[in-house]
């Protein structure tokens, strides 16, 4: 029998990502490749999925009735936002796409199990338009935010994002790094 692999978590280990706070995550594409659209004079132009996209993350809170969302933008490649965990109903037990035990198991209603459903109804969809291969990167990023300041913060930085990413890609294509 070939030994297991296990992949090390990036989430904080001591921490309950169930926890009434917000959350800053990046989702990105697998690869990083440019599915959701394309960025012109600072401004995101949306590709059928990244519509796609940006319509199932507004979604979230119809289908979480303790998540509401901040500040969010669907980049070419990625998704940003923020995920506020509130004090209120949660689903009990295990979400139904869970696995029993290890990796794929969270606690229902945590932040994990947010963004992997999330991750699952866009893939679901993309592939019943047709989408094929693996659309996203294994996990997310995510950063738990402190304060309002932090939040301030956040929040500009996904606000600014469409305009650094033309200024990235200037700069890579001019040799610097």
């Amino acid at each position: 029998m070939p030994p297991l692999h296990h992949r090390r978590s990036i989430r904080l280990a001591a921490f309950d990502y169930r926890s009434v706070s917000a959350y800053f995550v990046t989702i990105c594409t697998e690869g990083r490749r440019q599915r959701f659209g394309h960025i012109d004079g600072g401004c995101v132009h949306l590709s059928g999925l990244g519509a796609l996209v940006e319509h199932c993350w507004l979604q979230m809170p119809l289908h979480f009735a303790h998540v509401t969302l901040d500040q969010h933008v669907v980049m070419p490649d990625h998704v940003h936002g923020v995920i506020v965990i509130e004090d209120g109903p949660r689903p009990r037990g295990m979400d139904t796409n869970a696995s029993s035990g290890g990796f794929a198991s969270a606690p229902a209603g945590s932040l994990p199990v947010v963004v992997r459903l999330f991750k699952a109804t866009v893939t679901r969809h993309a592939r019943q338009r047709g989408a094929s291969g693996a659309l996203w990167q294994r996990n997310y990023y995510e950063h738990v935010i402190r304060d309002e300041r932090d939040l301030d913060r956040v929040r500009r930085y996904i606000t600014e994002n469409p305009g650094r990413w033309e200024e990235r890609r200037g700069a890579k294509e001019g040799g610097a790094s």
